[in-house]
């Protein structure tokens, strides 16, 4: 029974990102028939950056970042370990430095 419920909201969230997805395809294409040509090129490599480079900040929708956090996520970005990590973070306790914060 569990299992048979399970299965049916995997379904339906599965169905619903799919319909979410055809929508946004749609969307896109109609903002690139309406865009100049220097428009397309951005709306084109929107497309293969991901959202942490289109997303605007914003305080309402919880994408503003600190300093220190936006320089640990363009770390994390590129593939590099952020300053004042700890190398184990199952059992670390240690605090970041004062010296962190901008």
């Amino acid at each position: 029974m569990i299992e048979e419920k399970r299965e049916c909201v995997r379904q339906a969230g599965k169905s619903t990102k799919m319909a979410r997805l055809a929508t946004e395809k749609a969307s896109m294409e109609e903002m690139k028939g309406r865009a100049t040509r220097r428009d397309n090129k951005r709306l084109e490599r929107i497309s293969e950056t991901g959202a942490f480079l289109t997303v605007r900040p914003s305080r309402r929708d919880g994408t503003e970042l600190e300093r220190n956090e936006f320089c640990d996520a363009v770390l994390l970005r590129m593939g590099l370990a952020p300053k004042n990590l700890c190398p184990k973070r199952v059992t670390c306790t240690a605090r970041p430095s004062q010296s962190s914060t901008p």
